[in-house]
């Protein structure tokens, strides 16, 4: 299907600042969605210090090297870069697998956008919100204190991560929402589909709010912020207990079970595809 919407948000990328205008828009979207006090991993003040650093120790791991031997340099203040196709191949090493729509790299605070056409691998505005998300998220703080951390809970990172990306989607963007929810387009079609599933329906009974708040937490650990999220869903009145920290991996069929039992109604919604990815019952 040929989206007008998505063709105009494409093309502002095209010129040198375009990425980066789209990435602050993104950044604005996620503040007035939640309404929270939100703030990038690596502040704007420190980037220059971060890729200064990188520059100092291996200058090739802060350049895209280009087809015909050229190279491109991950400039700060810079924080999101577009990257056509056969440069996406000739990186993968840094921006990830060819499969990726886009990435956020936690060393240098990049986010990459992967240009190709119309194709499922292709970013749009949802990859935009996504990459952001992940450079304003508790792990993008954390991550360096806890190496692992970020594979350990990457089940839970990338749910949670597109499950905000669709609520931000249904409250600043109804028509790319729409997009996203019912695949309508595949450069603009859900994530982590599973793992969106679990969350969004787990949002559906404990709501978003705390989600978030865990999410966008600016914290220096992730054990409080956990129990943080955990003791507000019980203040609700539910039992729900699911242990974790920097040193458990998060396991997705565990936790899913523990819904199953802990919140009610959970199994119903998660149960039913009329309502597992439905935002408009989030609150």
């Amino acid at each position: 299907m040929h989206c007008s919407i998505s063709d105009a948000y494409l093309n502002r990328a095209k010129n040198d600042e375009g990425p980066e205008q789209l990435g602050k828009e993104a950044f604005d979207d996620i503040k007035a969605s939640f309404n929270l006090p939100i703030e990038y991993g690596v502040p704007t003040s420190d980037l220059f210090s971060v890729r200064e650093q990188i520059l100092s120790r291996n200058p090739p791991d802060l350049f895209l090297t280009t087809p015909g031997g050229g190279r491109r340099l991950l400039e700060a203040p810079k924080r999101v870069f577009l990257v056509q196709n056969h440069e996406w191949l000739a990186n993968a090493r840094l921006v990830g697998n060819l499969n990726y729509r886009g990435s956020y790299d936690y060393i240098r605070a990049a986010v990459f956008l992967h240009e190709n056409g119309d194709t499922k691998n292709s970013w749009c505005r949802s990859t935009v919100i996504h990459e952001t998300l992940h450079s304003v998220s508790l792990y993008s703080r954390i991550w360096n204190t806890f190496p692992n951390l970020h594979s350990m809970h990457l089940d839970l990172v990338e749910g949670i991560t597109e499950s905000l990306t669709g609520y931000v989607l249904f409250k600043r963007h109804q028509d790319c929402y729409g997009k996203w929810k019912d695949e309508q387009q595949e450069r603009c079609s859900i994530s982590y589909k599973s793992s969106v599933r679990l969350w969004c329906s787990f949002s559906q009974i404990v709501g978003i709010a705390d989600i978030a708040k865990f999410y966008l937490s600016q914290e220096n650990n992730f054990t409080d912020p956990w129990n943080q999220l955990i003791q507000s869903i019980n203040v609700k009145g539910f039992k729900f207990n699911y242990q974790l920290d920097e040193k458990k991996a998060f396991r997705e069929p565990e936790f899913r079970e523990t819904c199953f039992k802990s919140l009610p109604g959970f199994k119903k919604t998660y149960n039913s595809l009329a309502t597992c990815f439905d935002f408009s019952n989030i609150k």
